[in-house]
Parts: C-alpha cells; sequence; structure tokens
C-alpha cells in the first residue's frame, strides 16, 4: 500500500499543514526578515521558535481565508494569473517579460516556476476574498438600531416671527449701559 512520508504539523478544519509547508514558509519568512535588515543582516538576531510560530499562524491564516473563498465559489482564473507574472516588473528586462529572469527571480525565494504560479493563483484568490470583505458594509447590531432611530426621529417645532423694528420702538438704554 501507499504510506506517506509526511509529517503533520496542524490541521485546519481537516486541511493539513505538513512539515515540509512549515519549514519552507519559514525559510521564505526568514529571507524577507533578512532582506529588510539590509547589508548588516545577521541571522542569529532571528529566533528559531518565535520564526516557526509566525510561520505557522500564517499557514493557519492562509488555510481559512482559502477555505472560506472556496466555500464562497471564489477563484483566480489562469488568464489572471498569467498577466500578472508578465505584468511583474521583477520579472521584465527592457520593459517586456523576460522568461529567464522569472526563473531565476522564483527559483531564488526557493521556488519553482510551478509552484510560484500555484502559490500565486491561491494569493490572488486570498486578496479578493480580502477585498470582498473590506469591501463590504457591515455594521454592529447597535449601530443599526441607532441609525433606526434617528431615521424615523420626528420633531416638533413651531416658531413666532417677530420684527426688530418692533423692538427697537421701547428701548432707551441708560447712560451708563452706553458707558460700559
Amino acid at each position: 500500500g501507499y504510506s506517506s512520508n509526511k509529517t503533520t504539523v496542524a490541521s485546519v478544519n481537516n486541511v493539513d499543514i505538513e512539515e515540509n509547508e512549515l519549514n519552507r514558509t519559514s525559510e521564505m519568512l526568514r529571507r524577507q526578515i533578512l532582506s529588510r535588515m539590509g547589508d548588516n543582516a545577521d541571522p542569529d538576531l532571528i529566533d528559531p521558535q518565535w520564526l516557526r510560530k509566525r510561520a505557522l499562524d500564517s499557514l493557519v491564516e492562509r488555510k481559512l481565508l482559502i477555505q472560506s473563498a472556496e466555500n464562497q465559489g471564489l477563484y483566480t482564473p489562469e488568464q489572471q494569473v498569467d498577466a500578472n507574472i508578465l505584468g511583474t516588473k521583477a520579472f521584465q528586462s527592457e520593459g517586456a517579460f523576460n522568461k529567464v529572469v522569472y526563473e531565476s527571480a522564483v527559483r531564488s525565494i526557493g521556488l519553482s516556476p510551478l509552484d510560484y504560479k500555484n502559490q500565486l493563483a491561491v494569493d490572488l484568490l486570498i486578496q479578493q476574498k480580502q477585498t470582498g470583505i473590506a469591501d463590504s458594509a457591515f455594521m454592529l447590531p447597535t449601530e443599526v438600531k441607532a441609525i433606526a432611530q434617528l431615521d424615523r426621529q420626528l420633531r416638533n417645532l413651531a416658531y413666532l416671527s417677530v420684527g426688530a423694528e418692533a423692538l427697537m420702538e421701547n428701548i432707551a438704554p441708560s447712560e451708563a449701559a452706553v458707558k460700559a
């Protein structure tokens, strides 16, 4: 029979996160941190346990977003993924897409071109899901109630119009009031 040497480190709604995926994500995160540190980057400053926990948290969040997007019927068309790759400035040379530059750049982050394309499709799916959440309007029940009360609020108003000339006739300020 078939046996797997894959070690599961976590499960998100019955979708496993495997050791090799966690290691790859940890390494990508480590590279990102080192590149932000610049020329004085010191890998010893990065706590491996913290890095692993941060990578696992990221993978769990990613799996949840993917599941939610798929449950809503969202998907990323292959043409959109290809257009994104072709339009990425980091993959261009002299203003045009360059396959050699693309493959080199992708391999430098530890992915094959196919892995990168698959990961990009998922990233675009997650982005679509997050944009949908950000663009949706939602309110707390207390906010809805307050708006409804304000919208249905009625005011009774009465007013009296008095001309200023009628009031001015009987005004005679005293000498002290004028000085004050």
